[in-house]
């Protein structure tokens, strides 16, 4: 069942206006439900007095909940069985509100721990691969009237085409929208670093305020240090991180300990302005990370100290030392 097709019936049966093939779809449609792996889709219904299917469907989730309730009922799902009843106090006089807060709780979260890849298929169909250290969230039927995504970190993105409902990706001040379409996002909150590449399709990339660019195959957006920047680049070797490759093309010393760390597994600290800024180019896909910050030394002398197990200082050396 689509999602128009779905508040439709949800919004009849609040009114108890369904009509009895109406009430055969939405009770197919909730039985359906008995083969997924989770309850998700308690969000999705809401109490009403005087509905056969309603007093169905509201006694199979107390029974559910009950022996739900013997394993700790996750708290999300507590919120859920909370707004059904207020819901049903209220006689659904806002359904309107009600249906925004069912796109908020049958949000997902994914984060990938460190020294791990990702790959999720999406509700739509498209695919995406995440990498280690990152986050990305989406609403797990694609609610409203956009595919929108979340994400802190990096990933790939090979986006299933539908014109009536564009693919968004948030990633803090930035927004990249698509219809259909393969790229890469990387989106570093923490440092303020932004970079889209895209490998197929096209491209728009905007922040709070305008469009910053529209991008074709082999085009590159990127912002470090407040500064954009729009080139071309060999998008498919940057792309080999997918099959553990590790490759930095400019990149700055902050911002290949963030990959450094979420790649071994370990914590990395830098002590001096100058070389946070640092900007290192090099494959290093294969290495330890003991070559990789030896090979980095050559090109600028830094000091690593390890502090405790897999905890390690990198310290700007000085002229005067």
């Amino acid at each position: 069942m689509d999602e128009k097709r779905m508040k439709y019936l949800l919004d009849r049966l609040a009114m108890n206006m369904l009509t009895e093939q109406e009430k055969l779809e939405v009770e197919a449609w909730y039985d359906s439900f008995d083969q997924l792996d989770d309850d998700l889709h308690v969000s999705h219904l809401r109490r009403t007095d005087g509905s056969h299917i309603a007093q169905r469907i509201w006694a199979r989730i107390l029974k559910r909940t009950q022996y739900e309730t013997k394993f700790k009922l996750p708290y999300r799902w507590a919120a859920v069985i909370t707004l059904l009843l207020v819901s049903a106090i209220i006689g659904i006089a806002y359904r309107s509100v009600v249906y925004q807060q069912v796109i908020a709780m049958t949000s997902k979260t994914i984060e990938v721990p460190e020294g791990k890849m990702m790959i999720v298929d999406l509700p739509d169909g498209s695919k995406v691969w995440i990498r280690s250290g990152s986050i990305l969230s989406y609403n797990r039927f694609f609610l409203g009237d956009q595919r929108n995504v979340a994400l802190d970190g990096e990933a790939f993105f090979d986006v299933q085409k539908n014109p009536n409902k564009p693919f968004v990706v948030h990633s803090g001040a930035w927004e990249t929208r698509v219809l259909g379409t393969s790229f890469n996002v990387k989106a570093l909150l923490n440092l303020d670093i932004y970079e889209v590449m895209v490998r197929t399709g096209k491209v728009q990339i905007s922040d709070s305020s305008a469009v910053l660019a529209t991008l074709l195959p082999g085009g590159r957006i990127s912002r470090r240090d407040e500064r954009i920047d729009v080139d071309e680049t060999q998008v498919a070797q940057y792309l080999q991180w997918r099959e553990g490759g590790l490759i930095f093309d400019n990149s700055s010393m902050a911002e290949i300990a963030w990959y450094l760390q979420n790649r071994f597994d370990l914590q990395v600290e830098i002590e001096g302005e100058h070389i946070q800024h640092f900007p290192f180019s090099g494959d290093f896909t294969g290495l330890s990370f003991s070559q990789i910050l030896k090979i980095m030394q050559e090109v600028y002398p830094f000091e690593v100290q390890e502090l405790t197990a897999n905890h390690y200082l990198i310290r700007e050396v000085t002229l005067a030392e």
